[in-house]
This record gives structure tokens, sequence and C-alpha cells, in this order.
């Protein structure tokens, strides 16, 4: 829905340097592990005269206290809330944090956040015009028509559907020893169909 692509946007509008974290750069099977990972980067960041921290996926890094919590998820909230905004924290660092679980998140993180930001699924129109930029061979016409099949995905899931497309017709240009073309209409509407029985 384009969390990431804002993170970008703001990095670049700032000049300053984008960080991004996924959720498996910073777990670690040894114990305090991950919470020093975390630390560290945050530490990095400050070393670099500053950073845009992009955390994806943050409700996997700190859930929320009111539920059943690993000590090593509870030492990774407290390191964020020290860094976020502690005595320890990283003062040159903008800290964004993306999740599509927020209500899994724990409050006093929240809180630390200056700003919350809901991004909506896109809508017919947006849906098109993701699809034209990944199928740039199809008509206007057609990206309607996939948009109108595609209620309820994002961005993310429009570009895993294009590129199932593309590796699907790859395939039978390989097997049939035919010329190379884009693929057809007809292979990324099958796709869309395809991505949501395998998704449901």
């Amino acid at each position: 829905v384009g969390k990431t692509t804002a993170a970008r946007i703001i990095a670049g509008d700032s000049e300053i340097p984008l960080v991004y974290v996924p959720v498996e750069s910073i777990m670690s099977k040894w114990y305090g592990q991950s919470s020093q990972n975390l630390a560290e980067i945050f530490d990095m960041c400050e070393l670099m005269g500053g950073a845009v921290i992009f955390l994806d996926e943050i409700d996997s890094l700190a859930g929320s206290r009111d539920q059943n919590m690993f000590e090593a998820t509870r030492r990774i909230l407290s390191v964020l809330l020290r860094k976020i905004d502690g005595i320890d924290s990283a003062e040159n660092t903008i800290t964004i944090g993306a999740t599509n679980r927020m209500e899994d998140l724990d409050a006093a993180l929240l809180s630390r956040f200056d700003q919350i930001i809901r991004f909506p699924y896109p809508n017919e129109e947006e849906m098109s015009s993701i699809f034209s930029n990944y199928a740039v061979h199809l008509s206007n016409e057609e990206c309607l028509h996939l948009a109108s099949k595609s209620a309820g995905l994002t961005g993310r899931n429009i570009k895993d559907i294009c590129e199932l497309t593309e590796r699907r017709w790859a395939r039978k240009i390989l097997v049939k020893n035919l010329d190379a073309s884009p693929p057809p209409f007809d292979y990324y509407r099958q796709s869309i169909q395809l991505w949501k029985n395998s998704t449901s």
C-alpha cells in the first residue's frame, strides 16, 4: 500500500540515507543478540550523522506487553523505546515503523511516534495504474479490467501477480520454443485467480 515507497520519498526529500531494517536482519537464536543487533543499527546510523531507519513489520519486533511476550521480544521493545525517545535516544535519526497490525503494537511504543499515518488499500483506478507500471504493454482498458478483479489487493500483491505472470509466460516460451514476447492479457487475468487461490 506504499509504506516502503513513502519511506524512500521521505529519505530522498530529506537527503539523508535510508536504512531498511527487515525483521530477519535483527532476530538471532542467541540470547540477547537480537536486541544488541537493533541497538547497533541505531548507533551506526548516529555515527553516519543520522539516517531514516525503516523498521518493516515492526509488530514482529515489538508486540504488546499485554500479550504473552518472550523475554527476547521484551528486550527488543526496551531498546526501541530507549532509542526512539529515551535517555539513550538517537537524536539525528528518524525512525519509521510499518505494520499491518497496529492493534498488536505496545501502547508505549505507539506513543513514541510523533505521527501515525494510515495507508488505505488502493482503489480501482490506483490498482489500474499499478498494473500499468509493471505490465507496460497492456492497454488502459486491460489494466482497468485487471483492477476490477483485484479488490482488496495491495501494490505488493499486484507486483507479485505480475511477476508470477512473467514466470509462467517465460516457462511457456522456453518449453514451446516460441519467440520472446510480453505475456498476453489472459495470462495476467489467470494469474490473479491463481494468486488468490494460493493465498486463501
